[in-house]
């Protein structure tokens, strides 16, 4: 029912702003008297003054007298008495009769005579204040004062438009735009507050205020009131743009705050300005309280699922790549968000999100992760980090000493992370983290004193990356020389002569990588790689066995099982299995694998289906372990037959 008043009162000022615009006003008038009185005529002559159009007549045209520079009226005997204007009368009326306007006097630019009934004076409107009344005078005194409506003003046409505009928005409820129109009435300048609107363009304005803060407190309390355990992005999205809307709602108010202050004298108290600031804050409140129960609904998978499940180990094992795989080379300061971005590189991985249509939900939990570590300085609650190390037994790579490593990087401090990110090599099987994992751990030891050699690293990388082996290579030599003896200068080298088919060069590259840094895995397992396949496996076994010594790790022992295998010593190779690699990494897909070939090639068939099957429980999908399976089950159809 309101809000039907509200349009009809719009429809009522806009018919009426019509008719002012597009029709013309009558005139108002006053008297002024013309000559004394006499034996016979003891009350005087009197003229009757009119507002009037330049031709003397009336109605006067609104639109012409806003283009025309001069006010005219018309000079008319009293139609009680019983006179008429002579020639000599056009200089009188122009010289004797002026307005007066407070204490400004304004003569009339000419006079003309229209009949012997009627004369018409002009005044200069830019002399004049049409907003304000004024007089007429002679030498015989002063008329009854007169006033110019408010349409001939020269803004009405300007505020009117704001104030029905206003009423308008008001009355569709959209009040802030009703506020937008209707602010222009906060000015109290003696013309806007002439106006006969003005007085109800101030109410209107606390009530669009009031009207605008009910209604936004009642959606408010309507999002508290809800019992929902679950939170929905589309919550929070709705709160944060109530608070987008009401800071520029603020913005706008200030205006009216900055007018009612309540050291004004005509200042109407409403606490809007208190209410605006407590919704503020409790929408500031509501949505940190929604977006943590959001994460925590979002990342609630690393604390309660199981490496049974193939989405937790798939977005477990994409997290760390994420993190640590980087195609640049940077200086290592504490830890760092996550770039989504980068998902597509890991193509089978992202391939994997898309088909379970899981893409969506990912890049919400890298989200919410980013927001852990910008706010939290970590990547994994407590929680989540507890549920991995529930599981160290289980867990197909390191991930509980990887995550518990990027939690300490948040204390900036590198005493603290250096050693526990060394021990995370210890079981790692994926030669690609185990090489991520250990150039990040090398990239402490690069300086910001030394911007030369990571901007030419870089510059080898980027080379690399699109294949243009001999231009990274020329790259890696000048970081080389910059810092004689850098392992990771060195190892790059050594990369890139493979690329090159320079495997004597590499291999140099490598050693020299090796004395500088005697840990390094990667150079130690491309020196291996190439001797196996040159099946040089007397010259590998001798490389892992020193490898060994300096850095016993699953990953090594893996490599010495592979290389005695290829020598046919499968005993040998078994032992290592099953006393090395299996002790570090127990649920190692590839260890199995081999270890069903030795029992297969000592003609131990169930060992080796044993062993298969093994990789059956860890990944059914596995299409290594189902074609082994398959040989080993014609194999013994063979025999049977």
């Amino acid at each position: 029912m309101k809000k039907l008043l509200f349009k009809a009162g719009c429809i009522c000022c806009l018919i009426c702003f019509l008719l002012f615009k597009n029709s013309s006003i009558y005139g108002q008038e006053t008297k002024l008297l013309a000559s004394k009185g006499t034996v016979f005529n003891k009350s005087g002559k009197h003229i009757k003054i009119t507002f009037c159009s330049m031709d003397g007549s009336t109605p006067v045209s609104l639109d012409k007298f806003l283009q025309n520079p001069n006010i005219y009226f018309a000079y008319t005997p009293d139609e009680k008495e019983n006179w008429t204007f002579g020639t000599k009368d056009i200089e009188r009326y122009r010289s004797d009769v002026n307005i007066k306007q407070n204490e400004t006097v304004i003569n009339a630019n000419e006079v003309i005579l229209i009949n012997p009934s009627k004369l018409v004076a002009s005044f200069p409107k830019s002399q004049m204040l049409l907003i304000k009344p004024f007089i007429f005078t002679n030498d015989l005194g002063p008329s009854e004062s007169l006033a110019i409506k408010e349409q001939f003003w020269p803004n009405y046409t300007t505020y009117y438009t704001y104030f029905t505009n206003g009423k308008k928005y008001y009355g569709d409820r959209e009040y802030l735009k009703a506020y937008d129109n209707l602010q222009y009435f906060l000015n109290t300048s003696e013309e806007i507050s002439s106006y006969s609107f003005y007085n109800s363009s101030r109410e209107l304005i606390n009530k669009t205020i009031n009207d605008y803060l009910e209604d936004n407190e009642n959606t408010f309390a309507s999002l508290c009131s809800l019992t929902s355990k679950t939170v929905t992005e589309a919550q929070i999205e709705g709160i944060k743009n109530m608070k987008k809307s009401l800071n520029a709602a603020k913005i706008s108010f200030n205006l009216y705050f900055d007018k009612y202050d309540i050291n004004q004298k005509d200042t109407i108290d409403n606490g809007f300005k208190n209410r605006i600031e407590n919704l503020s804050n409790n929408l500031d409140i509501k949505t940190e309280q929604l977006t943590e129960l959001f994460k925590k609904q979002v990342l609630s998978i690393f604390s309660k699922e199981k490496y049974e499940s193939f989405q937790f180990r798939l977005y477990v094992d994409l997290l760390v790549k994420l993190y640590f795989f980087n195609d640049s080379v940077r200086i290592n300061s504490g830890i760092d968000t996550i770039n989504i971005k980068n998902v597509y590189k890991f193509k089978e991985d992202y391939e994997k999100l898309k088909d379970m249509d899981w893409l969506t939900d990912f890049e919400m939990v890298v989200k919410y992760i980013n927001y852990n570590i910008i706010q939290n300085r970590f990547i994994l609650n407590e929680e989540a980090i507890s549920n991995l190390q529930a599981q160290v037994n289980t867990q197909p790579q390191p991930f509980f000493e990887i995550f518990s490593v990027i939690n300490l990087l948040g204390n900036k401090d590198k005493s603290l992370f250096i050693q526990p990110l060394y021990k995370s090599y210890l079981g790692c099987t994926d030669e690609k983290l185990l090489e991520a994992l250990e150039t990040y751990f090398l990239f402490f030891s690069l300086s910001e004193t030394q911007p030369k050699i990571i901007s030419l690293l870089n510059e080898g990388l980027s080379y690399e990356n699109v294949q243009s082996f001999e231009k990274a290579k020329t790259c890696f030599e000048k970081a080389d020389r910059y810092v004689s003896n850098n392992p990771l200068a060195l190892y790059y080298l050594g990369k890139t002569c493979i690329e090159l088919n320079q495997t004597d060069a590499a291999i140099q590259y490598f050693e020299k990588a090796e004395k500088a840094y005697p840990k390094f895995i990667m150079t130690r397992k491309y020196i291996l790689n190439i001797y196996i396949e040159n099946k040089e496996f007397d010259k590998a076994l001798t490389c892992v066995n020193l490898a060994i010594e300096n850095n016993p790790i699953w990953y090594y022992y893996f490599k010495k099982a592979e290389i005695l295998y290829n020598q046919n010593k499968w005993q040998e190779a078994k032992k290592i299995i099953l006393d090395n690699c299996i002790a570090y990494n127990p649920v190692s897909i590839d260890e199995y694998l081999l270890l069903g070939d030795i029992c297969l090639e000592l003609k131990d068939y169930n060992g080796a289906d044993q062993n298969y099957n093994k990789v059956g429980s860890i990944d059914p999908q596995n299409k290594a372990y189902q074609e082994k399976l398959k040989n080993l089950r014609e194999i013994r159809n063979t025999q049977m037959n």
